[in-house]
Parts: structure tokens; sequence; C-alpha cells
């Protein structure tokens, strides 16, 4: 039972509005694929502002709408990708433990490494369910590529020029694993972050709202992800099962290293230009997230916050 009709209308209309964001991209659109990565936000929302059980009630509104609207099976997709990590997230975030008049919240680090995991479990249960075979996609997408290169006039046989798009084709199909989980952890994060923003905008997070440049990682993960990159060099199927987790926690990793840049050139004179110039590598080329990564990884160690605290006064 939810606390009021309020609440009871809000998670009925989250769930609508989730629903409709979700299908918004079979329209096609350029505004298609933007829409649909927001369609956890409305679940967000109604979580963070007006409970768990809110939360998913309006995942079973945005369900059943789906299901209507769709099919049985984009239904089930919205409530596993979708549904569940938005509630789960959520709720991570609105638990707390009281002691006396002391509140101790639960770490950001922790729910961002919970939200990473379950997307890494749910690539992996998805590639064991519907099977994961790079040597049977490969000659599809090589010709897909293929097709796509074609210039008008070429005369070239397409098969010639499949057989030269193999290795980019087998190349995107071993990073897949890696890639879809570091993309859905990334969007979950944005959602929880915007889901956050505009609950606290409406004084119904019950959180404090917390430094976000201050997110550390819990202690041991950098083991986890030593394994899980020494995992993806063992022969498959372990190799393609330790991608997913591997992709997640880099997404982790990438995100604290971010917090790390944001907060040791908090108040320096060049901050914008640098933060500028970090956002648009990540943009315009991907492997510069490695730079986040390394950082987020020496951070346990070298401790750049607490340097740049015990520093000098930094210039404003």
């Amino acid at each position: 039972m939810l606390a009021s009709p309020y609440a009871l209308m809000m998670a009925l209309g989250s769930g609508l509005a989730s629903a409709v964001l979700f299908a918004s991209v079979i329209a096609g659109t350029t505004l298609a694929l933007p829409l649909f990565m927001m369609s956890a936000l409305p679940i967000v929302i109604a979580a963070l502002g007006w409970g768990t059980r809110a939360g998913i009630l309006a995942s079973i509104v945005a369900g059943a709408v789906v299901a209507a609207g769709l099919t049985g099976l984009s239904a089930a997709s919205y409530l596993a990708n979708i549904a569940f990590p938005a509630v789960v997230a959520s709720h991570l975030i609105g638990l707390a433990r009281t002691e006396g008049d002391h509140v101790e919240w639960y770490p950001l680090g922790r729910v961002l490494v919970a939200s990473a995991l379950i997307m890494a479990v749910l690539a992996v249960i998805i590639g064991s369910v519907y099977g994961y075979a790079p040597e049977g996609m490969l000659p599809r997408l090589a010709g897909m590529f293929a097709e796509m290169s074609r210039a008008p006039g070429d005369t070239t046989p397409i098969e010639t020029l499949r057989v030269q798009y193999e290795p980019v084709a087998r190349l995107t199909l071993r990073m897949l694993p890696v890639v879809i989980p570091i993309v859905s952890t990334v969007v979950l994060v944005l959602n929880l972050w915007l889901g956050a923003k505009v609950v606290a905008r409406s004084d119904r997070l019950a959180r404090p709202w917390e430094d976000l440049s201050a997110v550390r990682a819990p202690g041991r993960l950098g083991v986890a992800y030593g394994v899980a990159v020494a995992g993806t060099a063992l022969p498959d199927p372990i190799g393609l099962f330790a991608g997913p987790f591997f992709g997640a926690l880099s997404a982790v990793y990438t995100l604290i290293g971010l917090a790390v840049i944001h907060n040791v050139t908090r108040g320096a004179g060049p901050r914008p230009i640098v933060l500028a110039t970090v956002y648009g590598l990540l943009f315009l080329i991907p492997f510069a997230a490695l730079v986040p990564i390394l950082i987020g990884l020496l951070d346990p160690v070298f401790k750049f916050r607490d340097r740049r605290r015990n520093g000098p006064p930094a210039a404003t």
C-alpha cells in the first residue's frame, strides 16, 4: 500500500511516462535514442520521491503498457534492463542506518558499484539466454560494414569488401560484451543523478545532497577489477563472461576518476578548460577513458583528493 492517493497517482503517471519513453525508440527519429535512454528517469523519480513501493508500482504499470502496446518480450526486456536496476539503485540510495541522532546513509560508492554489477549480470544472463556466437554473426556484420562503406558506382564485389571488413567486424563483436555494460551503467547513473536533482528541487529527497566529487570506490574493488581484466584474456566462454564485468567496473572507475578530476581542479583558474578537454576527449576518443580509469585506480593509494584538501588554498 502506498502512503497516499497522491503517491499512487505519481506512481501511475511515472509508469506511463517511462513506458512512452521506452517505446519512443521505435519512432526512429533523432530524439528517439536520447528519449529511450531516459526511460528509467520516471521510475527513479517515483522511487526516490515517494518510496521504493512507488517505484515498483510504476515499473509494473510501465511493463503492462509496454506489453499491451508492443510485445510481451519487449515488456520483459524493459522490466529486466530498465525498471529493475532503477528500482534497486534508488532503494539503495534511500537506505540509512540510524544510531541515536546520527544517520548513516548507504555509501554512494557502493550504490555505483551495485548499479554496475547489476548491468554486468544482466549482460551475462542475456548472453546466456539468447546465445552469443561471434563466428556466426561475423559474416552478417562484415557484410553490413561493407554495404555502408561502398561508394556509389563502386564495382568492387561485395564479397571482396566483406572480407576486408572482417577484422573490424571481429573486433566490434569482441568488444560488445564490454561496451554494452559500460553504456548501460553510465546511462543508469545519469538517470539516478537527474532523478535525484528533480526530487531534491521538490524537497522530497530524504537523503541530504552529497558532494559527488567525493565519491570513493569500496575497498578491494581494485582486486575485483584486476580479476575481471585477467578473465577477459582467458578462452571463451570465461573470457566472454568476464567481459561485462570488466566493462561495468571500467565505467565505475571512469566515473570515480572524473570525480577526482572535478575535486582537485575545484577553485583553479583553468578548471573549465581542463574539464571541457577531458569530456571532449572522452566523447571523441573513447579510449581516452584510460586516463580517468587510471586516476580512479590510483586514488586509494595516492589519495589525490586528500592531498588537494591538505595543500595550499586554491586560487579563486
